[in-house]
């Protein structure tokens, strides 16, 4: 059974685990993973990790950073969310996974933290751009919520 989560402190081994696969992006020690696993909701301006697990399996995770910013135009409450730390284990990329990542992190983003707009790097323009992201420079691109 696929199911889509914001990881608790309960996930933290299974993200360190996760976290020792060949290609994962970034280091892991379980010291920050407290804060990226801490579950609390988004309003609180924070980092939180998301998983996708097929039964007891993590398959695929996505970072979300919850941020404040200035006010300016494109976001007048000043409230962003920033997209990193992505990665699905290579046998099961391509199936939508980050997609349900994204979705899960978009709807959070709009109903606990009332981001104006969600950003990322340009990693993988194709993905970004089919699931609504536009660029906004060369390195960023964002999609207004």
């Amino acid at each position: 059974m696929i199911r889509t989560i914001r990881m608790k402190s309960e996930n933290i081994d299974d993200l360190v685990e996760f976290s020792k696969q060949d290609g994962f992006p970034y280091a892991v020690d379980r010291n920050m993973l407290k804060e990226y696993c801490q579950g609390a909701d988004p309003i609180k301006m924070c980092v939180q990790t998301y998983g996708v697990y097929d039964d007891d399996h993590l398959i695929s995770v996505m970072t979300a950073t919850y941020q404040k910013v200035f006010f300016h135009p494109d976001s007048p409450s000043g409230n962003i969310v920033h997209i990193s730390g992505a990665y699905t284990v290579p046998q099961r990329r391509s199936q939508g996974y980050g997609t349900l990542l994204l979705n899960l992190i978009t709807k959070e983003a709009k109903e606990y933290f009332k981001a104006d707009y969600i950003c990322c790097d340009t990693t993988n323009v194709p993905y970004f751009s089919k699931n609504g992201f536009v660029p906004n420079n060369e390195d960023r691109m964002w999609k207004q919520l």
